[in-house]
């Protein structure tokens, strides 16, 4: 089990409690042994190796989005914690222009009611997850979280 230092300004968050309609396309077991905090409205994941910094060593740990009403609004890059390859709807683009348009802040008309898809780049080697977009009506972006 981790211990908790009393000194750690968050307060810590259940995974399950981040997605309680099951619609994220996250896979939160994919993390290694560590904890989930809410540090001023953004969740957090901690290893378990964070807990064992000395007092005066801060770190906030790796991003994982904001919080809004309880639930969880994924940073976009947020490939690490991605599922399997077809475990959910995966927009899959060839043209770096159309991904950097993407990551610029340009929509793009996708069909579907899925409220999370994947991005992925078709590389030579097979699909590259580069994160999640956002459903707005007919239109994908790239949401910050």
């Amino acid at each position: 089990p981790l211990s908790t230092p009393s000194r750690l300004p968050g307060r810590e968050l259940d995974p399950a409690s981040l997605d309680p309609n099951g619609d994220l396309p996250l896979d939160f077991s994919l993390l290694p042994p560590g904890k989930i905090y809410d540090f001023g409205g953004k969740a957090f994941f901690l290893s378990q190796k964070a807990f064992t910094l000395p007092p005066e060593l801060r770190w906030q740990g790796f991003a994982l989005g904001k919080l809004a009403k309880g639930r969880l609004l994924p940073w976009p890059g947020l490939r690490a914690l991605s599922p399997a390859p077809g475990a959910c709807a995966t927009l899959v683009l060839d043209d770096p222009d159309a991904v950097r348009a993407l990551l610029a802040g340009r929509a793009v008309e996708h069909a579907g009611n899925e409220p999370w898809v994947g991005l992925s780049f078709a590389a030579p080697a097979g699909a590259l997850p580069l994160g999640l977009l956002k459903r707005k009506g007919k239109r994908l972006l790239w949401a910050a979280g």
